[in-house]
């Protein structure tokens, strides 16, 4: 099977490369989508960012219907598409607020629900929401 291309995104001076993909993990009833955003700095492939959003009660995933879309339904609910070029830069913000750092890092940070993580940066979901609804026709 061919590797799946990576993506470019440039913000400010740097250079990522990003990539959005759907597993399956084991879990207690059976089997668990996860839709995973992974990132890394351009020169450092060995240290990249891995979001991961798993499809539970409470959270959607895209799979089958829409390939990399996820969904919180809790309070107050969002919905993003990791394929959209706007979102990769939206994670690689906060995975850097995050105290992500590819420069330093030896391995790959991986954060295990994603939803949690953009939780805790309601103000960077509000400016993508805002962006995204202003360039809306």
């Amino acid at each position: 099977m061919p590797k799946r291309k990576l993506r470019t995104l440039k913000l400010d001076t740097s250079v990522y490369f990003w990539r959005v993909d759907h597993v399956h993990v084991a879990a207690p009833n059976g089997r668990q989508c996860v839709e995973v955003f992974s990132a890394f700095h351009e020169g450092y492939p060995r240290a990249p960012i891995r979001f991961r959003f798993p499809q539970t009660n409470e959270h959607g995933g895209g799979y089958p219907g829409n390939s990399g879309e996820v969904i919180d339904y809790r309070a107050p609910s969002w919905a993003l598409n990791l394929h959209a070029p706007r979102v990769a830069r939206l994670l690689v913000e906060v995975a850097i607020a995050s105290s992500w750092s590819p420069h330093t890092r030896r391995s790959q940070l991986v954060l295990e629900n994603g939803f949690d993580v953009l939780r805790a940066y309601p103000e960077r979901l509000a400016e993508y929401h805002v962006a995204k609804a202003s360039s809306s026709p």
